[in-house]
């Protein structure tokens, strides 16, 4: 605990009259950046360590649901007979966290903002402006919590606030329009950086599941890791650096190669694109090929000796396979790191909550943790 100490001159009619102790109040908003607390104490002389320690545990409570992102710093007001002090108290234990937060949210909210002043308006304006609905779900999203919680007002804090927030009924509405997936395309374009593509990238995809007896009908049955299940899958083509630029939610009975044809026409697959097995598709590899790329995946072995007409792409990859595809293959880990990364966090991209089902909430959701995770890596790479 840091303490700082700033000793304020005595002063005012109502100091002589103060002759008990008060019980500390707060005096400001909850979340801010500098809360005061004050306590009118009986007596002349400084307090005692003892007594400062009393007042952090009063001033810095448990965290615990409503006070987790409670503020960093307080300041401290005791007012004696004959003295004023005024006390600091800091806990760097909470800094990276709140500052990581408060910074991904400043960069995200400048997005939006931005794309809503880009992106034509057509008919009459709105009481509630396109940006502030989106920032409101962008809100929720990063706290994990369903739309009507969005449209509470104590659930907000210092680092955003609306004037006026609408109704759950009329939230739920706007945030379905064509403006506002256009402004949350336009936020995951800056933030993911869609024009730029390293040397190597690649392409997988990631299942989100739901309970075996969800009522969604968008959600099917398909292949995942240990046998089937019910849900939907991200489709994923990240770059070298940990950037998904390029993604897609469907279905999990959706075929995975038709998916890929899909993802590879968004982009110029210029480099060396790297795949697992599920991916081994003579399309990919000529899709690929006429953008000047290299497509490798892993390939049996008898590939090539088949008696049907053959992709030149993918008989050109064998022999590089069965000499340097081993090597090379191991990079392709880094697309599960990304994956890993994107849950590594607060607000990450988790398993689907309760509230998320039909592909289209889905969707969205998914999208919007995309876009904090790429703000989230913009603000990491300013600090370090």
């Amino acid at each position: 605990m840091l303490i700082t100490k700033v000793d304020i001159e005595p002063g005012g009619p109502g100091l002589q009259k103060i002759s008990r102790v008060v019980r500390p109040h707060k005096t400001a908003t909850s979340c801010g950046a500098n809360n005061l607390r004050c306590f009118l104490c009986m007596g002349t002389k400084p307090q005692s360590m003892r007594y400062r320690a009393r007042l952090r545990s009063r001033a810095f409570p448990a965290t615990s649901g409503k006070n987790e992102e409670f503020a960093t710093s307080f300041n401290v007001l005791i007012i004696t007979l004959c003295s004023c002090h005024s006390y600091t108290f800091h806990d760097p234990s909470r800094t990276w966290r709140c500052t990581m937060d408060s910074h991904t949210w400043r960069l995200v909210y400048q997005c939006i903002r931005r794309a809503d002043r880009s992106i034509p308006r057509f008919g009459r304006r709105a009481r509630y402006s396109d940006g502030q609905i989106v920032a409101m779900y962008m809100w929720s999203v990063m706290h994990d919590r369903p739309l009507c919680w969005a449209c509470n007002r104590e659930n907000y804090g210092s680092r955003y606030r609306p004037r006026r927030l609408p109704s759950v009924s009329q939230f739920c509405k706007r945030i379905k329009t064509d403006r506002c997936d256009s402004i949350l395309q336009f936020v995951h374009e800056v933030l993911s950086e869609m024009e730029s593509f390293t040397e190597l990238s690649f392409i997988d995809g990631r299942a989100m599941r739901v309970g075996p007896c969800t009522k969604d009908h968008e959600a099917k049955s398909g292949r995942v890791p240990g046998g089937m299940a019910k849900g939907y899958k991200l489709h994923a083509w990240g770059t070298e650096d940990g950037r998904i630029p390029i993604w897609s939610v469907m279905p999990l009975n959706e075929s995975e190669k038709k998916v890929a044809e899909e993802l590879l026409r968004y982009g110029r697959a210029s480099g060396l694109i790297l795949a697992d097995g599920a991916y081994d598709s003579g399309r990919l590899y000529d899709q690929v090929d006429d953008d000047g790329g290299l497509f490798i995946t892993p390939l049996p072995a008898n590939a090539g000796q088949g008696h049907r007409q053959q992709s030149a792409a993918r008989l050109r990859a064998i022999p590089l396979w069965r000499s340097l595809g081993g090597y090379v293959y191991r990079k392709r880990v880094g697309i599960e790191r990304t994956f890993a990364h994107q849950s590594a966090f607060g607000g990450g991209l988790a398993p689907l909550p309760p509230w998320v089902r039909t592909l289209s909430r889905v969707r969205r959701w998914i999208g919007t943790k995309l876009i904090i995770y790429h703000a989230r890596m913009h603000v990491r790479k300013a600090v370090i």
